[in-house]
């Protein structure tokens, strides 16, 4: 019989929840969170990678990743989706150390499925409501009663096909003897029970927790399958009522900001390793040293075709900023928003009403690019023939300025 014992780790409180927005973009970002585990947790490189290979599998193929922040509502889509059992890899995801060996394709056992499973723990502790700490022990002891998790395992399949890697002691008929590894089949309920129906439960909540939807007491445990079950108490955060469908209220993430921005020109350093704040600074600069970035209005030109695409990036720098941003930064924003041109349309030709502005005049008149694509009528008035009007916008966003016709 496998034996649970408590090492002599001191026990502490684990809560991600202000943590989850980075962890997900930075998988949205094709990158590998580092994500924050409990006190005195095992060293070993499954189990340290295993919270953000849930967040790859979550956020790596985010729509909207390289444009916004990811919103609550779609990271708690997302997450319903998998909690629910209605996405992929949930045996690779929630067993990491059980494998699964092929059979041939006319056997009749049943082959292990956990959709219906993760589908009875999701009701489970949606109706726990998240008001106050839940015992881990109790919470395993009725989870493993609920019908499909009891019976999502068939006795001979798990006995021939499913089996875990341990170092076991032989001798032979030579009078050898020693330790090697071998593969151990689930041939008994006892081990069925031990080695994969409880740390199905163990893991699953322990996804509920790296993901910020609850809060954790831990306490080291040794001689186990999984290192989640020092879980010993377990209450849902405000995040977690509102991915469970507890609370109506989405929660407002605050940004934990990333790089320092100079106040002698416009520079901007990363303090701390972002794949998020990376990329939003290589958009926006070129980077002139390692981690050190020069932010161009030529380069936010081409990212921008509206206000509001440009109050978005705005927004986003700002998020970025650690200790917030200096007086010239806004005075920086606040040109490149005067920069936003509002150009109407009308019929065959566009009756563009221009700024006075000594730049913008001196680019049309003086840049070679400009020339033959409009028609000085009065004033700052021009006329654009409307198939020139996109090569027209183009050329000033090169030149920092950002059109929007209307």
């Amino acid at each position: 019989m496998l034996k649970k014992q408590a090492s002599e780790g001191k026990s502490g409180i684990l809560n991600n929840e202000n943590l989850f927005i980075e962890y997900a973009e930075t998988a949205a970002h094709g990158s590998l969170p580092e994500v924050q585990l409990p006190e005195d947790f095992p060293d070993d490189p499954v189990w340290q990678n295993w919270p953000g290979q849930i967040y790859l599998h979550l956020f790596s193929e985010h729509k909207k990743a390289s444009e916004t922040r990811i919103s609550a509502e779609d990271a708690a889509e997302e997450i319903h989706e998998f909690l629910a059992g209605n996405s992929g890899k949930n045996r690779e995801l929630l067993l990491p150390h059980l494998y699964f060996r092929q059979h041939g394709q006319h056997s009749k056992v049943k082959i292990p499925d956990f959709t219906a499973a993760m589908a009875d723990l999701y009701l489970f502790l949606q109706q726990q409501q998240g008001e106050k700490w839940l015992s881990t022990e109790e919470l395993i002891m009725e989870g493993s009663r609920l019908p499909e998790v009891a019976g999502c395992l068939d006795p001979d399949y798990s006995a021939d096909y499913i089996y875990y890697e341990t170092r076991g002691e032989y001798r032979n008929f030579l009078g050898d003897s020693g330790t090697r590894d071998e593969q151990r089949y689930l041939e008994s309920p006892l081990l069925q029970r031990q080695a994969c129906i409880e740390p199905l439960i163990v893991n699953y909540l322990a996804a509920v927790i790296v993901l910020g939807l609850a809060e954790v007491r831990y306490h080291p445990w040794l001689e186990n399958f999984s290192p989640w079950e020092g879980i010993s108490h377990i209450r849902l955060t405000p995040w977690g009522k509102y991915v469970f469908g507890i609370s109506r209220n989405a929660p407002q993430w605050k940004s934990t900001g990333c790089a320092g921005f100079s106040d002698e020109g416009l520079f901007a350093l990363l303090k701390r390793d972002s794949p998020r704040c990376r990329s939003l600074l290589e958009k926006c600069g070129d980077e002139i040293a390692p981690g050190q970035f020069h932010i161009s209005a030529g380069k936010i030109a081409t990212l921008c075709g509206s206000h509001e695409e440009l109050e978005q990036l705005i927004d986003d720098l700002k998020a970025a900023a650690i200790d917030g941003l200096p007086p010239s930064w806004e005075e920086f924003f606040t040109r490149l928003r005067y920069r936003v041109l509002q150009l109407p349309v009308d019929s065959e030709w566009a009756l563009i009403d221009l700024p006075e502005d000594q730049t913008l005049t001196g680019i049309l008149t003086g840049s070679p690019e400009f020339e033959n694509l409009f028609l000085k009528v009065e004033g700052m008035k021009i006329l654009v023939r409307r198939e020139n009007l996109e090569i027209f916008r183009r050329n000033l966003q090169k030149k920092g300025f950002f059109p929007k016709f209307c």
